[in-house]
């Protein structure tokens, strides 16, 4: 698990660059105070730095209790995530951020996930954004799966009976909700038993 100055601005310049195509596809994403669209690399780094020091210490409260739940619920996760009849990565690299959509997934095996103090919710985007980094290659590229119907997807992957006990609380994002013909595509997906509704 990381949380760095460095990713950090990195990150946010990612999200400047990218933030028409969030506005596009009806996404909210939180920056620094004072960045926004036309905001250069140095007004960056500077609002960045005034609210790192701060939320550094809060993930490191929160990645001690993310760790401890993330072993109590091991075996649950591990059963879940071997159930996928695809290559799954030796390791996921877990940044977190302050900014951003809420998580973001990087192939082969970086993702970042928003900082709260919630780890229930901290955890349920840890497992939306594994599950992202494993399908992403194998299956949504490979069908051509447009945004919101790989969004639909992965929620109700999340829904997983498997899961019941750690997603007990899992909603839909709300552009998901509408969209019929996710339990076609989990059909054609490859699992080593299916998955239960």
């Amino acid at each position: 698990m990381h949380y760095t100055l460095e990713s950090e601005v990195h990150y946010v310049k990612k999200m400047v660059l990218q933030a028409p195509w969030f506005k596009r596809n009806d996404y909210n994403i939180r920056l620094p105070n004072g960045i926004g669209d036309d905001s250069n690399e140095k007004n960056i780094y500077s609002a960045v730095s005034r609210e790192f020091t701060h939320k550094k210490r809060e993930f490191n409260v929160i990645r001690y209790a993310l760790r401890k739940e993330i072993k109590k619920h091991q075996k649950v996760l591990d059963t879940f995530f071997m159930n996928f009849d695809y290559p799954l990565p030796k390791n996921i690299h877990v940044y977190f951020t302050m900014y951003g959509p809420g998580g973001s997934y990087y192939p082969p095996n970086k993702i970042i996930v928003v900082l709260k103090d919630s780890i229930e919710w901290i955890l349920k985007m840890i497992i939306h954004e594994s599950i992202h980094l494993i399908i992403e290659e194998p299956f949504i590229k490979k069908n051509n799966i447009r945004h919101w119907e790989k969004e639909a997807l992965v929620d109700m992957l999340c829904m997983d009976s498997a899961l019941k006990n750690l997603n007990l609380h899992y909603q839909k994002q709300p552009q998901t909700i509408s969209l019929s013909g996710t339990s076609n595509l989990i059909k054609r997906m490859r699992f080593k038993k299916p998955p239960l509704p």
